[in-house]
């Protein structure tokens, strides 16, 4: 169960910003979200074989870095959003 850590966060991040780019069509989510998750996850595993050449460096910090600041924002904008 420990190793879908990643793949959990991004499940959490990629379709709340297809949401926010795209609307609330469900074809065009799912197709969005799959080719955007795919995009991030290979993105972050370039990044982290680049960061120490020989050796590499996890996803998961790359990943972490990369989704914190997102999540910090989308719950700020939710929070902003319902605040009376």
């Amino acid at each position: 169960m420990w190793a879908c850590g990643t793949i959990g966060y991004i499940g959490l991040i990629v379709p709340y910003f297809m949401r926010c780019m795209i609307g609330n069509r469900p074809r065009l989510l799912i197709l969005g979200s799959i080719l955007w998750g795919g995009g991030l996850l290979m993105l972050a595993k370039v990044i982290s074989a680049k960061i120490n050449e020989p050796v590499g460096l996890p996803v998961t910090p790359v990943l972490a870095c990369i989704g914190v600041p997102f999540l910090i924002f989308m719950v700020w904008r939710e929070w902003k959003r319902f605040d009376c």
